[in-house]
């Protein structure tokens, strides 16, 4: 099927949303239907949640969005570490970054076929952030930066999966 439809210049966004599906569920309970899907959350953190069945704070929650081009727009919400690894990252790549200085913040960036190992890089900067040593803004980016380091890590493995190396 991906031949085909590259060989008539349209992407293929089927197998990348059965991939999604398939590992993730979709972010949304009520679709059943992987076509249907097109935003999954693909983060490992819907364990840590308070009563109230929102994310608990310290958690950075990772969305990804199918687009119309065949790409992902992946975004992270909430407890996103800025410290300088990543902040870095960031700039590096051009990606847009709102919320407020607080706790709950966001960080949005694309990924195309083929640019998949910008999720290991981010990964890198988010260990990098609370390597051996180094004294870090939020005490709880402990266990934030690991987790969503290992989300981003896995996401990268399923993209190699669809898209290939």
């Amino acid at each position: 099927m991906g031949s085909f439809l590259d060989s008539l210049g349209l992407p293929d966004t089927h197998s990348l949303q059965e991939a999604l599906f398939k590992t993730y569920g979709p972010a949304d309970g009520r679709i059943k239907k992987a076509e249907k899907a097109s935003f999954f959350r693909v983060d490992q953190s819907q364990i840590y949640t308070g009563a109230d069945g929102k994310p608990l704070s310290h958690v950075c929650t990772i969305f990804a969005e199918v687009r119309g081009d065949g790409g992902l727009m992946i975004t992270l919400r909430g407890n996103v570490p800025l410290d300088s690894p990543v902040q870095e990252w960031i700039e590096s790549l051009g990606a847009t970054c709102g919320g407020p200085a607080g706790v709950r913040r966001e960080v949005s960036f694309s990924v195309k076929k083929g640019e998949q190992n910008k999720l290991g890089g981010l990964a890198k900067a988010m260990r990098a952030t609370v390597a051996r040593g180094r004294r870090y803004s939020e005490p709880s980016f402990k266990y934030t930066c690991p987790r969503t380091a290992s989300a981003l890590d896995h996401l990268q493995d399923v993209l190699d999966g669809v898209w290939g190396r």
